[in-house]
């Protein structure tokens, strides 16, 4: 049976030698250690990280930490068998989402451009996608989903473009 609950470091113990595969070469050509994706927000104020649990067993740590013009980078790592759980976590996906985002005007990150399993992830939790970004000779596309309660002219993700 699944479950939520807020992360510990014994998650990231778990989870940073049990990555899967897209999530290692994503780290990888950010130049970033699986333990340390995983244990940064624990050092940063007034991030929120929450760990799913298949039983006691980790599949997947997300969360969102705080960024500028009250903002947040949206991040989620995960275990091969997510995908085994995968249609039951996408019936609460939205929910969480919005959880996340409910203190915040915009929550974004980048995915990388060939991970087409991880974009119809994201684009079914409600996600837009914008410019492309090469982050160390890799294709990246920057995500983002914003806040109605937030949203104005002044939030330059949510600006009308005029053509």
């Amino acid at each position: 049976m699944l479950s939520c609950v807020h992360s510990n470091l014994d998650h990231v113990d778990y989870l940073c030698v049990n990555l899967r595969d897209e999530d290692e070469e994503e780290l990888k050509a950010m130049n970033i250690d699986g333990r340390y994706a995983l244990a940064f927000p624990f050092t940063q104020n007034h991030s929120l990280t929450f760990t799913i649990l298949d039983g006691e067993t980790p599949l997947a740590m997300f969360g969102t930490i705080p960024a500028r013009n009250n903002e947040a980078r949206i991040w989620m790592l995960c275990t091969n068998e997510f995908q085994n759980n995968y249609r039951e976590i996408c019936r609460h996906a939205r929910d969480f989402i919005e959880l996340l985002q409910s203190s915040y005007s915009t929550i974004y990150n980048v995915v990388p451009a060939n991970n087409k399993r991880t974009i119809r992830f994201l684009r079914f939790c409600g996600f837009q996608f914008g410019e492309k970004i090469n982050i160390n000779d890799v294709d990246f596309i920057k995500f983002f989903r914003c806040n109605s309660f937030y949203n104005n002219v002044n939030n330059k993700e949510s600006r009308p473009v005029m053509h």
